[in-house]
C-alpha cells in the first residue's frame, strides 16, 4: 500500500499536478467597524486595493451595536468590506505575485437594502489575455453569491457601474493559492494507472514468491 501510495505522489509530482488550498477571505480578523482600514487590504496572502488610492478607500462594516452602519451590514455576526468610492475599482492580487484561481464572491448593495446594480468585473491571466464580464445584484437583501471558476489569473478587479450610489459591500472571498485545473492527457493517465497496477503486481508477486 505505501508503495502504491509513494508511486501516486511521484505521478503527481512529475507531471505538474498540484493539490490546491483554498482560501476564503472574509474580512473577519477584527469583528469591530472601522473607517479607514488601509489601502490595501491584506488577509491570507492576498490584497485588495481600491483605486482611489486613499485611507477611506476600503472600510469595514462590523455590527457594533449602537452604530448606525451596523444595521446595514449584509453579514450578521462578521464583517464585510464596503467600496466606498462610487466609480472606483477594486483590485485583488496575490501579495508578492504570482498566479491564483479566482472562484467566487459575495456582493450586496452599500446600504443592504436590495438595490439592484450592475457590477463588471475584469480578469487578467497569467497569459496576458484579458476576459471581462457584468453581473447583476437582483433587488434582493442580504448577499449574493457570484460564481466565476476562473483559472491562472494574476488578478481580478471589479467595478460599479450603476448611477446613482455605485457603492457595493463584498465578502466571502473564495480563492486558490495555486494553479489548478491542468488538463491531462489521456495517454498520461495510462502511463499512470499503468504505473500503479504494475507497483501492485509486483507486491502481490513477491507476496506469493515469499
Amino acid at each position: 500500500m505505501k508503495k502504491i501510495f509513494c508511486s501516486v505522489v511521484l505521478f503527481s509530482t512529475l507531471f505538474g499536478i498540484n493539490a490546491t488550498q483554498a482560501a476564503v477571505i472574509d474580512f473577519d480578523v477584527d469583528l469591530s467597524s472601522h473607517f479607514g482600514n488601509g489601502n490595501p487590504y491584506q488577509e491570507d496572502g492576498f490584497q485588495i486595493s481600491n483605486s482611489k488610492n486613499n485611507h477611506d478607500g476600503l472600510v469595514f462594516w462590523g455590527n457594533d451595536i449602537g452604530n448606525w452602519w451596523s444595521q446595514h451590514n449584509a453579514d450578521p455576526g462578521g464583517n464585510t468590506l464596503s467600496h466606498n468610492y462610487g466609480g472606483s475599482t477594486m483590485t485583488l492580487t496575490k501579495i508578492g505575485g504570482g498566479l491564483f484561481d479566482f472562484n467566487s464572491i459575495d456582493l450586496a448593495d452599500i446600504y443592504n437594502n436590495g438595490v439592484e446594480e450592475d457590477v463588471q468585473f475584469n480578469f487578467l491571466f497569467g497569459d496576458s489575455s484579458t476576459l471581462q464580464t457584468t453581473v447583476t445584484l437582483d433587488n434582493l437583501v442580504g448577499l449574493q453569491t457570484f460564481t466565476f471558476n476562473q483559472f491562472g489569473l494574476s488578478q481580478v478587479s471589479w467595478t460599479p457601474l450603476t448611477t446613482p450610489g455605485p457603492f457595493l459591500q463584498l465578502d466571502n472571498i473564495v480563492v486558490d493559492a495555486s494553479v489548478s485545473q491542468v488538463p491531462i492527457p489521456a495517454a498520461v493517465w495510462l502511463f499512470g494507472s499503468g504505473l500503479v497496477g504494475l507497483l501492485g503486481f509486483n507486491r502481490k508477486h513477491a507476496q506469493a514468491a515469499a
